[in-house]
């Protein structure tokens, strides 16, 4: 969870209804688990105990013991048994099954890289656990490797999974992933776009987080990295994650299409279970041709290869790739016997993915985030001067003025400006942007200040709701976006659109640009195109825009 500044009383030595606290096993931002022991039963138990702010909202405390109760109504083995979920003084605590072991977190951390036979184990385990919760209605939200437990066991092969901190929930197809008080929930790492969105989250969100884990737990390394937790959401909404098997080379390439899959930024493009997702991933890895999808209510696999259930710790796969055992395969080591340095991963918007891991038309749209210039009313150039011919960055022909450059940057954007390496600088990194350039130029050369940026970005469709529209907007943008109006039909290019105004400001508040933004519809499964005007304040001409926009004609 993000929420940050719950404070708890110490609790060591104390009793928390019928249980004496211990010692501390883990934290949170929202709860504190501890080791404790049941009196009445005589056995140790895992309580966690909220912080005491939490039970202060009574719409709270109700959703916490109803959700409490509906995963103690979940009867599966690697779903964390919950005992008790009840009242304290001001506190609200869950007792849990106690397990003697090690959340995967620090698996990974300890052992790097899992092998896959060992990594196969737990993941249907894992898998199990979650496709059950979604059939009784329940959504995780924050699954994370914290948040997977990994029993001790005597031998490799008898390790038990438990997932765990479900008391947090939320019923299936409810609205934005917000905790009563507002705030996000979910980990960075590991959330899907959807729920970074606000939009509706179910189990698919689920198996995405679950994919970040396994991508993990088989590379050592989440699939996203970023310095900042804003950049991490970034990343998850818009970039596409890099392929698993430079850092596994002793799996085959089908394992990055399965990937692409269960990473993909529509729910809709997804497997349709984590089991599915999972049985997917066994293929790939021993060469086999994958199952085809049963119909929604099935088990996509029931029995793996071996005959032992879904979920049995016994029932490993057979590995054939290059004529190896699955059991035997390792964790990748690089020519050092370490793990490979990790490619830096370039900014873009659009998703090259394998054609198995593309939905039917409709399902995902391709937005291109124009900025075509806007001059200042007086002395503008003439539109005309030059044409820009479209590119993969931008696949949209129109006329730019003769005095401007054109800079596509690694063929994900494209600059036309007067000043395109100022403006090239300033929407590398849309959301750690800085604007120290740009305001120089507002103050000196406003004339200058104005651009075409270009990107190709599906996060953006044309059926999402207005405000949704104005916050995805936000992600592609160089700076908190402000769009005031609702959005107006338009038409660019022969095809229908709507337009929004608004601005887009510099975080350091020295400066901002005024934005006039069409979204084009091209179709049922063809992509969607985001045209941004920018402009100096009160300088947007729309004269100029409409010249540039008559001219436009798509490319592709």
């Amino acid at each position: 969870m993000s929420e940050q500044g719950f404070s708890m009383p110490p609790l060591i030595g104390a009793q928390v209804a019928d249980y004496l606290v211990e010692a501390v096993v883990g934290r949170g931002g929202m709860a504190t688990v501890y080791r404790a022991h049941d009196h009445r039963l005589g056995r140790a138990v895992a309580l966690k105990v909220l912080a005491p702010q939490l039970s202060q909202d009574q719409r709270f405390r109700d959703r916490f013991v109803r959700e409490s109760r509906l995963v103690a109504g979940i009867d599966h083995p690697n779903i964390i048994p919950i005992y008790e979920a009840g009242e304290s003084g001001d506190l609200l605590f869950i007792a849990m099954r106690y397990v003697d072991g090690a959340d995967m977190r620090k698996l990974i951390q300890a052992s790097g890289p899992l092998p896959v036979a060992r990594a196969y184990r737990l993941f249907t385990q894992i898998a199990s656990a979650l496709d059950s919760a979604h059939q009784h209605g329940l959504v995780h939200r924050d699954v994370k490797p914290a948040n997977i437990l990994v029993a001790d066991g005597t031998e490799r092969d008898a390790e038990h999974v438990y997932l765990t901190d479900f008391g947090l929930t939320k019923s299936t197809f409810s609205e934005a992933g917000l905790t009563s008080h507002g705030h996000f929930m979910g980990t960075p790492r590991y959330v899907a776009p959807e729920q970074i969105r606000g939009l509706t989250v179910d189990g698919r969100s689920d198996l995405y987080a679950f994919a970040c884990v396994v991508y993990e737990a088989l590379t050592g390394l989440p699939p996203f990295q970023r310095d900042t937790e804003l950049a991490l959401l970034y990343a998850h909404v818009s970039h596409e994650p890099p392929p698993l098997t430079p850092y596994r080379p002793d799996l085959p390439h089908a394992v990055n299409q399965v990937m692409a899959r269960a990473l993909a930024k529509s729910p809709a493009e997804r497997y349709g279970s984590c089991q599915e997702f999972v049985s997917a991933l066994r293929d790939a890895i021993s060469g086999e041709e994958p199952h085809p999808s049963l119909p929604e209510g099935r088990q996509a696999w029931s029995v793996p290869p071996g005959g032992a259930p879904s979920g049995s710790p016994s029932g490993s796969p057979r590995y054939a790739e290059q004529g190896r055992s699955m059991d035997s395969a390792g964790p990748m080591r690089g020519p050092q016997g370490t793990a490979p340095s990790r490619p830096a991963t370039r900014r873009t918007g659009k998703r090259r993915w394998p054609a198995g891991a593309l939905i039917g038309a409709g399902a995902v749209l391709v937005s291109i985030a124009i900025a075509a210039t806007l001059l200042l009313s007086q002395g503008a150039p003439t539109v005309g001067a030059k044409r820009y011919p479209g590119s993969t960055a931008a696949p949209l022909s129109f006329e730019y003025p003769g005095g401007w450059d054109a800079r596509t940057h690694n063929d994900e954007y494209v600059i036309l400006s007067p000043a395109a390496t100022t403006f090239d600088m300033l929407f590398s990194v849309p959301i750690a942007s800085d604007w120290t350039a740009v305001n120089a130029l507002l103050t000196a050369h406003p004339d200058q200040a104005t651009g075409v940026f270009a990107e190709v970005n599906d996060t953006i469709t044309t059926s999402d709701p207005p405000e949704t529209l104005k916050r995805s907007l936000s992600f592609v943008l160089p700076g908190p976006a402000d769009f005031a109006s609702a959005p107006t039909t338009a038409s660019v290019a022969g095809k229908p659109a709507f337009k929004l105004t608004g601005v887009v400001n510099d975080p350091g508040q020295q400066g901002r640009l005024d934005l006039v933004v069409y979204i084009v519809g091209r179709g049922q499964g063809q992509p969607v195109t985001l045209i941004t005007f920018f402009c100096p304040p009160a300088k947007c001409d729309q004269t100029m825009i409409d010249r540039v926009l008559d001219s436009a004609q798509f490319t592709s």
